[in-house]
């Protein structure tokens, strides 16, 4: 292993989670991975096995890092506000009531858009039976909705159910936890990262590198989402009015 003294690189608290080097004139061949954790007391940092000729006292070196904490932090931040996780959400029919406000609990469903499926469903026997709400509309107010339905199932233990993207909160400190699936925020945060560090460098090798690793990534990432994330949505009609449908295949209506 070589040792290379940096002491003015790094600042107090931005220590590189790990890193590469190399001389600047160096090729693809010469890089070294630099061996976390970086020691802030004595600037000094370990390389995973020597580079060719060493590396000696005032020669200049690329060093590229992946990534210092405060970076990784963003990283993850932006990753979080990238992905999304399906829930389900469930409201009680009122009798005489057409207009729903979200349910407590269920605040974070604020646009349109989030919502992929409304569906009312029952008890018949023990078993819960669904059928997707046949008109419904949304009513947007600030950081809220509204759904209101022109009309709706007369049996007493009906209830509305909204299926609906839940975005995932950032993390405010590094103690702070996610429920978003951890196999989606690795992907995520992977590519986020990548890309981060494919921007800020400029050399051509470093970009090579780290782009082949990006491109990688983000096929994981597509296949995380794949797996995890509901890709079909159902789409409201709207109404200017409340007005008979036609007929559905349902137990009973009331208008």
């Amino acid at each position: 292993m070589t040792v290379v003294e940096l002491s003015d690189l790094f600042s107090q608290g931005l220590a590189p989670l790990a890193a590469y080097i190399s001389p600047i004139t160096a090729g693809n061949s010469d890089w070294r991975r630099i061996i976390p954790p970086f020691d802030e007391t004595t600037g000094v940092l370990t390389l995973n096995r020597a580079v060719p000729g060493s590396i000696v006292n005032g020669q200049p070196v690329d060093i590229y890092l992946i990534l210092p904490r405060p970076d990784w932090r963003t990283v993850v931040n932006n990753a979080l506000a990238a992905l999304y996780f399906t829930e389900h959400v469930s409201i009680t029919i009122v009798e005489s009531q057409s207009l729903y406000a979200m349910p407590t609990g269920a605040e974070w469903i604020q646009t349109e858009q989030q919502i992929q499926r409304v569906v009312f469903k029952w008890t018949v026997n023990g078993s819960i039976e669904k059928q997707d709400a046949p008109v419904f509309d949304v009513i947007e107010d600030v950081n809220a909705i509204s759904l209101n339905f022109p009309v709706l199932p007369t049996d007493v233990d009906a209830e509305i159910e909204i299926e609906a993207r839940h975005f995932c909160e950032p993390l405010a400190t590094d103690a702070s936890t996610t429920t978003c699936p951890a196999r989606l925020i690795k992907a995520q945060a992977r590519v986020e990262g990548l890309r981060r560090i494919w921007n800020m460098i400029g050399d051509a090798h470093a970009k090579d590198l780290f782009g082949a690793e990006m491109r990688q990534a983000e096929a994981e990432l597509l296949d995380a989402k794949k797996q995890q994330v509901r890709q079909v949505s159902q789409r409201p009609l709207h109404m200017d009015r409340a007005q008979p449908g036609p007929e559905m295949a349902m137990r009973s209506y009331r208008w």
